[in-house]
């Protein structure tokens, strides 16, 4: 009996060693204890490496293994990555690949904060909404509005197709004009048979934009007979608004060649002239320079860069006791599409001022005077917000009283002497000139002639100025 339980315990013992050698000594391999072959993760959000875990060994015994990784995942950008893990024991390798899809699934935004104007014809006025997404950033001008059943919603879709959708309140209404803007003067002196030339006009639209080809232009001019005629300028928009300015133009008999100097009626003693020159420096403005010299005339320059290789003008002139004013840097209309485009190129032209006279200039002249209406054309209200923030950054902005017509149909110097003379009446005048016109540069000396002559005082623009500020219309 007892050789019996002796047998039985040793058959016990031995496949108990068999199973523990089986464990423990058994075929060794690569084993995976977890692996995710794909992830998808959230652009921008957080990024935990989930490292597949691998161990070698047996049932019994594994150890863990380190793997070396090759490739990166940048949850900033939207895109399928690859990872590649490699394990390596006792010259036995593993390759693990890992799919990383960085996703944007957030929806865009859209903030509406009041009433939007759309035009008849689509075009979007008195923009009301924003658009915004975690990714894409600014979406406001991709927003499109649809018509559900009578009823307006505001759309918006990201680059990963997510979209926002918002009910919209709309204006569909169009009872604004279009403008036209003339230019030159709005009166033009002519002499009897003199060809009349036709300065220009643009005209614009809040909804239909530039209706410059649309204008109808009519005008009851006898160059033969002296007299007073106009020039009538009118154009519709799409919804039917029309706008009609006119242009006067003067028919004049033929005068002598020579001037003839209006005589001097005890002219009273505070009559002041401000000579004012808009868009240099240019090729000419040196010869201006030597005949306000001869006659120790100062003057005032609203200079541009318009002509770059001429700038050491603008150090002579400063130098030679005349005033130094800023009218842009570029002469580009397209600055009035914003208070930053504005003042953009407002600091440019201050800069190179500086670098000229040594010193930062306080006083303005608006392109096209304050109240200018093509700056409507990029922006609506700008000229009201660009006059009250030039005031609080300590500026003075200057228009004028008389206009020399050099940018209008007047283009002759005997021209030009006539429309300053004619118009002085013995008062403070602040006058409009253009010393890149060649012959406003040829009527100076005769001008200053007939001030000095006329018991007029030449003086420079300083901060203290009357300004002569027209009508903002815009």
């Amino acid at each position: 009996m007892y050789k019996k339980i002796g047998i039985c315990l040793i058959l016990i013992a031995l496949s108990a060693l068999s199973i523990f050698g089986y464990y423990y000594f058994g075929d060794m391999d690569f084993s995976i204890k977890s692996y995710k072959e794909s992830i998808t993760l959230d652009v921008n959000g957080n990024y935990i490496e989930e490292i597949p875990v691998v161990c070698y060994g047996s049932l019994y015994k594994c150890n863990i293994l380190s793997p070396q990784k090759i490739g990166s995942v940048d949850i900033t950008r939207i895109g399928e990555y690859s990872l590649v893990y490699q394990y390596e024991y006792k010259n036995n390798q593993l390759v693990l690949s890992q799919k990383i899809e960085v996703v944007d699934r957030v929806n865009p935004v859209i903030t509406v904060s009041g009433k939007t104007k759309i035009c008849p014809n689509g075009n979007a006025l008195e923009q009301k909404y924003q658009a915004s997404d975690n990714y894409d950033g600014n979406l406001t001008d991709k927003v499109i509005y649809k018509n559900e059943n009578n009823q307006y919603y505001f759309e918006v879709t990201d680059s990963s197709g997510n979209m926002a959708k918002v009910e919209a309140d709309i204006s569909f209404d169009d009872l604004t004009k279009p403008t036209i803007t003339l230019k030159g003067n709005k009166t033009v002196s002519l002499y009897v048979s003199e060809k009349y030339q036709e300065p220009g006009y643009q005209a614009s639209d809040d909804c239909d934009g530039d209706l410059t080809k649309k204008v109808v232009v009519k005008d009851n001019i006898n160059n033969q007979k002296a007299g007073t005629y106009k020039v009538t300028y009118s154009v519709k928009d799409s919804s039917n608004n029309e706008y009609s300015i006119t242009r006067n133009v003067i028919i004049n008999e033929k005068e002598e060649e020579e001037v003839v100097t209006p005589p001097v009626t005890n002219p009273p003693s505070n009559k002041t002239i401000y000579l004012t020159f808009d868009d240099g420096p240019c090729s000419h403005t040196g010869r201006l320079l030597d005949v306000l010299d001869k006659y120790n005339v100062k003057a005032t320059f609203f200079v541009t860069n318009q002509s770059s290789r001429y700038q050491n003008y603008i150090g002579l002139a400063y130098s030679r006791g005349h005033s130094i004013g800023i009218h842009t840097y570029s002469h580009d209309f397209s600055i009035y599409r914003s208070v930053d485009a504005y003042f953009n190129d407002f600091y440019k032209m201050n800069d190179i001022i500086k670098q000229q006279t040594g010193i930062e200039t306080k006083i303005v002249r608006f392109p096209g005077g304050s109240s200018n209406t093509v700056s409507k054309k990029y922006k609506i209200g700008i000229m009201t917000t660009l006059a009250r923030e030039l005031e609080n950054r300590g500026y003075v902005y200057f228009d004028w009283n008389l206009d020399s017509g050099d940018t209008g149909g007047t283009t002759t110097s005997k021209g030009i002497y006539n429309n300053v003379v004619n118009k002085l009446n013995n008062q403070t005048k602040m006058i409009l000139m253009h010393d890149i016109k060649s012959y406003t540069v040829d009527a100076i000396e005769d001008i200053i002639q007939y001030g000095l002559s006329n018991g007029y005082t030449f003086a420079p623009i300083d901060v203290n100025t009357p300004t002569f500020h027209h009508g903002i219309r815009n």
